[in-house]
């Protein structure tokens, strides 16, 4: 006998059930859990055109996606990517939340200070 086994017949069935239960519930959280920071956003063209067109996404950034996210302080242009600002503790909400719209390669992302 080992103490797995151990662990499972001081359990008994329904014990061994509501374990099951609770780690099913866990995947399920941690597998859908989140919500989506900027929901129906959809950027207005397409990615190869914002590479050829770096003002056109800070604009985008600073006048429909920057406003409905939280702690960001702006965007601009700078070394071929365009560079956003967001503070420390926005900073990775921030980040997924552009990233999950816009191609990484345009990109920049700097702490505010």
């Amino acid at each position: 006998m080992n103490t797995g086994f151990d662990f499972i017949k001081k359990l008994r069935p329904l014990g061994c059930a509501i374990v099951l239960l609770c780690f099913v519930s866990l995947l399920v959280v941690c597998f859908s859990s989140g919500r989506e920071a900027l929901p129906g956003y959809a950027p207005p063209e397409s990615m190869d055109y914002y590479a050829r067109n770096l003002p056109a996404l800070r604009a985008e950034l600073e006048e429909n996606v920057l406003p409905r996210l939280e702690g960001t302080a702006g965007a601009e242009v700078a070394d071929g990517r365009v560079a956003v600002t967001v503070d420390r503790a926005h900073f990775t909400a921030v980040r997924s939340a552009l990233l999950d719209h816009f191609d990484q390669t345009l990109l920049d992302f700097r702490q505010a200070d």
